[in-house]
């Protein structure tokens, strides 16, 4: 749960790579948790990025908190879809990559966080992919879109 004060800033490839992922007929939602429902949108309209994300589920809204299974089994339900055709970016091996895990995720990738708690670095959960960068994430969703129909941070190909 995100309760303490952070200096937020977006990744500087943020938006060239949600431009790419976008151009593939994606559809894209968050799943935060944070005390505030306001925060996540506030931030995204502040980075200049709130277009490329729909659903956006924080844990203030849904009253749980990731890794649950159904705060991401509400976000797929949110965009229409089913867990197997999803793929969760996140930063925490516990929260992010345990959490899509157990919700039947189709994939689960890892981005490298400079701030990834103790109990995160202790875990035994790996995620499907790793990345440094999230321009890395392109080739591998273009990848699993070549293996198959399926896809959904949660990403769907458009029919």
């Amino acid at each position: 749960m995100d309760n303490g004060f952070h200096s937020r800033r977006v990744r500087p490839e943020a938006k060239e790579a949600l431009v790419i992922l976008k151009q593939y007929g994606l559809v894209m939602g968050i799943i935060s948790n944070v005390l505030s429902s306001l925060q996540v949108p506030r931030d995204l309209e502040r980075y200049g990025l709130a277009d490329f994300f729909n659903p956006v589920i924080t844990s203030a809204d849904f009253g749980r908190i990731k890794p649950h299974s159904s705060i991401f089994s509400h976000a797929v339900e949110s965009a229409g879809l089913e867990a197997a055709e999803c793929v969760y970016v996140g930063n925490s091996p516990v929260n992010d990559i345990q959490g899509a895990k157990d919700a039947g995720f189709k994939a689960a990738v890892l981005i490298n966080y400079e701030h990834t708690p103790l109990r995160d670095k202790k875990t035994l959960v790996k995620p499907d992919y790793y990345i440094e960068n999230l321009l890395e994430l392109p080739a591998i969703i273009g990848m699993l879109l070549e293996e198959s129909s399926f896809i959904n941070p949660v990403c769907r190909v458009k029919n």
